[in-house]
């Protein structure tokens, strides 16, 4: 994810007016603007991720022939993001000279910190937008394609306690397959 991350990046910030298109993230299916709409999913997704190295995972993060149910070929944007994220404290230089032990806990920081913006930014999005439904049924609205679980974390944080999360799971399970529903039609 480091490297592609940051390839987009330093595109990017070699050519300020490349569009996401040019960028390389449009393809499929308008995968950025799609990846967006279920940021805080897609983080907590990535979050999970950090650290595995197995051909599912890549495939998931880089492929389009991913098996999971968020967008194809979504690392690319998300490590863009975190390489963004990075150079607000670090040039294009110093973030491509960084080792592996230098690199794995700064990215796994900013996904952390990226997450918790996320997650502000959603929260403070369906107050203003729906002010009287529950925070996870405007979840499930927003990033229907992504699992209730995914959801819930994303929502919450991993510290959920296992009785509020399928109590949640339980009470919205018509909700979530209308989401899903709509999202895949």
């Amino acid at each position: 994810m480091r490297i592609e991350g940051l390839a987009t990046y330093v595109s990017h910030v070699l050519n300020p007016q490349a569009d996401e298109k040019e960028l390389l993230l449009t393809s499929p299916d308008d995968m950025a603007v799609r990846t967006r709409a279920v940021l805080p999913a897609a983080l907590a997704d990535l979050d999970n991720a950090l650290g595995k190295d197995d051909a599912q995972t890549y495939a998931n993060l880089f492929m389009k022939r991913g098996t999971d149910a968020m967008p194809r070929r979504r690392g690319y944007y998300l490590g863009s993001l975190v390489a963004q994220e990075a150079g607000t404290t670090r040039d294009v230089r110093q973030l491509a000279n960084m080792s592996c032990d230098e690199v794995k806990p700064l990215v796994f920081a900013t996904v952390d910190r990226l997450r918790e913006n996320a997650r502000q930014s959603f929260r403070t999005t369906q107050k203003k937008r729906h002010p009287s439904r529950c925070r996870f049924r405007s979840a499930v609205q927003i990033c229907g394609s992504a699992g209730p679980s995914t959801i819930i974390s994303s929502l919450f944080g991993k510290h959920l306690s296992r009785s509020i999360k399928n109590s949640c799971l339980a009470q919205s399970k018509r909700v979530v397959q209308s989401a899903v529903f709509r999202t895949l039609n």
